[in-house]
């Protein structure tokens, strides 16, 4: 049987495969690194609600000054200002990672459809082998019976 000819596209499959790679290690790196500001929010979060109990728990005891007190709203202020801005680092991040994963989505797509059309290229040259090979034993039959009269 005669080898099958290469896919007309196989060069874009093959590029396609590549992307694939890169796109892959790209979205993990970015899933990464957006669990890393999650967590940090987390613990941003966590330092936050134990300074607020601290302050409340010295009020009630009454073993805190007037001048303590502000020292420590202020430093509560601070951290919500690291809170909005990390939030807005762990929005930056999932966002990056959704563009990534949707890019990845696409182009795994295309490296599909593109195996899809390598596979009917390959049948359709199978198909048309068989064509060949029965209208070649069809010739032979006609000729030897040809002969035979």
């Amino acid at each position: 049987m005669a080898k099958h000819p290469q896919f007309h596209l196989q060069p874009i499959l093959n590029y396609k495969a590549g992307m694939v790679d890169t796109l892959e290690v790209q979205f993990a790196r970015l899933k990464n690194i957006h669990k890393n500001e999650a967590d940090a929010l987390q613990k941003l979060q966590y330092i936050k609600q134990q300074g607020e109990l601290a302050l409340n728990q010295r009020q009630q005891e009454g073993e805190i000054d007037c001048q303590a007190i502000q020292l420590h709203q202020q430093y509560l202020r601070s951290l919500e200002q690291n809170l909005a801005q990390q939030a807005a680092r762990v929005a930056a991040s999932k966002s990056q990672m959704e563009n990534k994963r949707t890019e990845l989505i696409k182009t795994m797509q295309d490296q599909e459809t593109l195996e899809k059309l390598r596979e009917q290229e390959r049948d359709e040259h199978q198909k048309d082998l068989l064509r060949r090979e029965a209208r070649t034993v069809d010739d032979l039959v006609i000729t030897r019976h040809g002969q035979k009269r």
